[in-house]
């Protein structure tokens, strides 16, 4: 900040210049792509904070034109990735290529194995390996990408452009082709089925979220964290492994729930109090719509590694992305399928870190260090 910046700051307000970028943006500089569906996603987040009498506001950095920062307004950055343009160009071939093999795979379940769980020896032999490798594939980039983060050096978030287009690639794919194929052993046999309208039309309208839907959802997170909206999680009975669940948590896991829990606290009203349509529609339905999403991509795979990707903690700080989303759609709509979704979910991975085969995979031992067992409830109650 300039010396006569400092003067006016002194005398008019601490926002009279502009702000200052996070390091990490002066460093990879500012992405131009995706602007107008970052523009999109923060007008469309303003209006849910408005509506819901939230006191903050975004703006994108590149609209601030030389202005300060309002108190309540949090500057978007969109950055650019450190790898170069012709390695990104590969990255998003690839997962392209990935999503396209998955949409194609009609790798059905096995006879004599209908009935296996995922505790269960047998469900190893649901799938073919070739199956389950793609799903671990796709699992393990979805664990990599680090989409959007506060910055402690400013009052701003900052979103990285080629993670988005990577979400865009896997969360924007047609997953009901996928869940369709496991019931037919070829591609000849699907399209008979779908010349003779065997298969309905609900089945085939490919649920998925645009990007600013996505970018909407995650700038609520971000705000989460600059928010001191407390963590708020009804566990009444007969949730009593959810109290455990949170109990076995360490404070950085905690926090992801607490901004995780903004994200409802905006929306349930701003969506629930009116009738929405079209891309807002799309806004409201994101969280319980990544949740299935996140669920059909990982519901092939059955091996003992990704199965440990699909319930335990593998990113150090972070609950399980599919935990946080059964939980986040439990508090979204608090109703018995969700809180049984939950809950059957939250079993399993309790039974699951108990698996004696658990250290002899790297990935499992790993993935068991950072998801501690879940702890009988040592809070009290109304701190969730």
């Amino acid at each position: 900040m300039s010396l006569a910046c400092l003067v006016f700051a002194a005398i008019l307000s601490a926002t009279a210049c502009a702000p200052t970028p996070p390091a990490i943006v002066e460093q990879l500089g500012e992405a131009t792509l995706l602007r107008p569906d970052v523009e999109t996603a923060i007008h469309m987040t303003n209006e849910a904070l408005r509506a819901s009498d939230e006191p903050f506001r975004l703006v994108a950095s590149w609209q601030l034109n030389g202005r300060g920062l309002s108190e309540d307004e949090i500057a978007v950055y969109l950055i650019r990735s450190p790898a170069s343009p012709p390695m990104l160009v590969r990255e998003r071939t690839v997962l392209k290529a990935t999503i396209a093999t998955m949409a194609s795979d009609f790798g059905g379940i096995a006879d004599g194995t209908e009935h296996c769980g995922d505790l269960d020896e047998c469900v190893e032999s649901l799938y073919p390996d070739a199956t389950t490798n793609l799903v671990m594939e796709v699992l393990n980039r979805l664990n990599s990408w680090e989409l959007a983060k506060t910055s402690p050096e400013c009052r701003c978030i900052v979103l990285v452009e080629q993670d988005l287009q990577l979400y865009r690639i896997v969360f924007g794919a047609d997953w009901d082709r996928y869940v369709l194929l496991t019931r037919f052993d070829n591609d000849e046999e699907f399209r008979a089925a779908l010349a003779n309208d065997r298969i309905p039309k609900a089945l085939l309208d490919g649920e998925s979220v645009p990007l600013e839907a996505m970018i909407a959802f995650l700038l609520l997170h971000e705000i989460g964290h600059l928010s001191e909206a407390p963590l708020q999680i009804s566990t009444g009975e007969p949730a009593g492994n959810l109290k455990a669940y949170l109990n076995g948590l360490n404070p950085r896991q905690l926090e992801e729930l607490r901004a995780d829990g903004f994200v409802v606290r905006v929306l349930a009203p701003y969506c629930f109090r009116q009738n929405p349509t079209g891309l807002v529609q799309q806004t409201c339905n994101a969280p319980p719509v990544l949740g299935m999403l996140t669920f059909v991509i990982g519901m092939k795979g059955k091996s003992k590694d990704a199965r440990c990707l699909r319930y335990l903690d593998t990113v150090p700080g972070y609950p399980n992305w599919q935990a946080r989303l059964l939980l986040l759609n439990y508090q979204y709509v608090a109703e018995s399928k969700s809180q049984s979704l939950l809950l059957d979910y939250l079993s399993t991975r309790e039974q699951l870190l108990k698996q004696s085969w658990i250290v002899d995979s790297e990935v499992c031992h790993r993935a068991a260090l950072l998801s501690p067992a879940a702890r009988p409830a040592e809070r009290s109650p109304a701190t969730y």
